[in-house]
């Protein structure tokens, strides 16, 4: 493999990595807030 390739698999996994993490933070939200409203 080509250094270039490289850092395009490279760069595509950091991008996965992080929008995986944005999700996970999106869904902890949303089921802080539901508990939150089934709390009260």
């Amino acid at each position: 493999m080509p250094p270039v390739e490289i850092r395009k698999v490279f760069f595509l996994q950091v991008i996965l990595k992080e929008r995986i993490c944005a999700d996970e933070r999106r869904e902890s939200i949303i089921y802080q807030s539901m508990a939150i409203r089934e709390k009260k």
